[in-house]
């Protein structure tokens, strides 16, 4: 092969390569069109684990700042039945969502099992209607598709199932980030 011609093997992998780096960062369902991150405006929480704000602060915004060496964390007394609520700018149609499950903090590599993680949880929509969604005991992203896409301006995530921390000094539910997707 000269340096005047390209083979047709090579353009193919430069288009493959070009898709693959495009839809990477959206996991699998971005093939399906699943792309658009809606952006959420507030968040709100049951309860606030946040006992001290400059050395664990665990407030609700937590969930979606982007890190996750960061989360929100619920009061130790509000574990099952704790929920989150997202408010988006106006209505907008959802189709799915992305959590990281648990804690790790910066630093702390075997944290993850000393808090509760959600198990169960329960998707509500403006309408009513609603999904439940059994979560891995992981703390890698994991993408859930909705059933059929919702037109809302809310989503209300409720705990009704978790995984028992190992610890029991003051164990509470922790979600590092929830990203959704219309």
């Amino acid at each position: 092969m000269t340096k005047d011609k390209i083979s047709s093997k090579t353009i193919l992998f430069v288009i493959l390569f070009s898709v693959l780096i495009f839809y990477a960062p959206f996991g699998l369902s971005a093939a399906q069109g699943e792309t658009k991150q809606i952006p959420v405006l507030k968040v709100t929480a049951s309860s606030d684990g946040t006992k001290s704000p400059k050395e664990w602060p665990h407030h609700p915004e937590m969930a979606i700042d982007g890190n996750t060496y960061t989360c929100w964390a619920s009061s130790t007394n509000d574990t099952i039945g704790s929920w989150l609520k997202f408010s988006f700018k106006g209505q907008a149609k959802v189709s799915g969502m992305e959590i990281v499950n648990g804690w790790i903090p910066k630093d702390y590599p075997n944290f993850f099992s000393q808090n509760h993680r959600a198990k169960k949880i329960t998707a509500i929509f403006d309408d009513g209607s609603r999904e439940t969604f059994v979560l891995e005991d992981t703390n890698k992203p994991q993408r859930i598709l909705l059933k059929k896409k919702r037109m809302t301006k809310t989503v209300k995530i409720s705990i009704d199932a978790i995984y028992q921390a190992e610890q029991v000094e003051e164990p509470w539910v922790t979600i590092s980030e929830i990203f959704f997707y219309g």
